[in-house]
């Protein structure tokens, strides 16, 4: 009886086991080695399984021509080729043996001047601008840019206010500070501040800066007329030299305008001063003491009823 006891229990022990394993078995083999959740996609490439929120090892790049240029480097000028590439997200820039220009970083490469190499940039709704010549670049951070008259710079624009880059030498020349921006020939800028302007003088990427402190700034000649209140004053339109503040009734050029010396006649209460300027001899500033002033190739001026002829110094000569 006792062995038969012991027979039973056996028995169930082996079935037990027998269930226990076929069950363990069953769920083994049919199990899948990947589980796909709800926010994961799951592909196939080259015969492996993974998830395609990793990077692709793979992923197919697309390509555009953005042009050829040639391009300064320490071997002389050289050409290279330049694409536009997509991840598909972002866009970057390589040339024509891969070497990366720029990162996936910009929403957008758009022309802004491809035959000079210029193109503009987009990430996070503001715009930059490469120079794919010189390599130079003009960080995304801005509303907008524009082209002015003068191909080397462009117009930097946020929200109301503007500013200036070089685009050629690679600086920024102004930033978006001033409310507006008029440009009178290819080197000189009237920069509004309020209601006042000044001048900017812009150069092989050099710049001077007269800031907006008068009423109106109008083109003379080889100059500019200031004007503050009933008075005048001067600002040599090669360089953006201040020649003088606004003092006087009036300022006249007497002498010839292609002359290598400016000769200015100036006035206040019917007294007559001169001002000379020249790029190689700089500025002589005579004040108004005089009856008369004239010029005849030489200046001429009148006191105490003797006229005398000055140099470009302003020195007596001769009576």
């Amino acid at each position: 009886m006792k062995k038969r006891k012991i027979l039973v229990y056996c028995l169930l022990f082996v079935f037990l086991a027998l269930v226990a394993f076929m069950a363990n078995f069953k769920d083994f083999s049919l199990k899948p080695l990947f589980t796909k959740s709800a926010n994961t996609k799951m592909s196939i490439s080259a015969g492996h399984l993974y998830d395609a929120e990793t990077p692709k090892p793979d992923i197919k790049i697309e390509k555009e021509l953005l042009g050829t240029y040639f391009v300064n480097t320490k071997k002389g000028n050289v050409e290279k080729t330049f694409y536009k590439i997509s991840n598909s997200d972002k866009y970057g820039i390589i040339d024509e043996k891969g070497n990366k220009i720029s990162a996936f970083v910009y929403d957008e490469i758009i022309d802004f001047d491809a035959k000079n190499g210029l193109f503009k940039t987009k990430a996070n709704k503001k715009t930059g601008l490469l120079n794919l010549k010189n390599g130079a670049v003009i960080p995304a951070k801005y509303q907008d840019i524009e082209k002015t008259s003068n191909e080397d710079i462009v117009l930097l624009r946020n929200y109301k206010y503007y500013g200036l880059y070089d685009i050629k030498n690679g600086i920024r020349i102004l930033k978006p500070f001033y409310q507006k921006l008029v440009n009178y020939d290819k080197f000189n800028w009237k920069i509004y501040f309020g209601k006042k302007v000044g001048l900017l003088y812009c150069k092989n990427g050099k710049a001077v800066i007269v800031k907006p402190k008068y009423d109106e700034l109008d083109p003379y000649k080889k100059a500019f007329i200031t004007y503050l209140g009933e008075k005048v004053g001067l600002i040599a339109s090669d360089r953006g030299l201040v020649l003088t503040e606004p003092l006087y009734d009036f300022i006249e050029l007497i002498s010839d305008v292609n002359s290598p010396v400016q000769v200015y006649r100036t006035n206040v209460d019917k007294r007559y001063g001169v001002i000379f300027y020249s790029e190689n001899d700089g500025l002589t500033v005579i004040s108004p003491i005089y009856d008369a002033v004239e010029y005849k190739g030489r200046v001429n001026v009148l006191s105490g009823g003797y006229w005398r002829i000055l140099d470009n110094k302003g020195n007596v000569v001769t009576r």
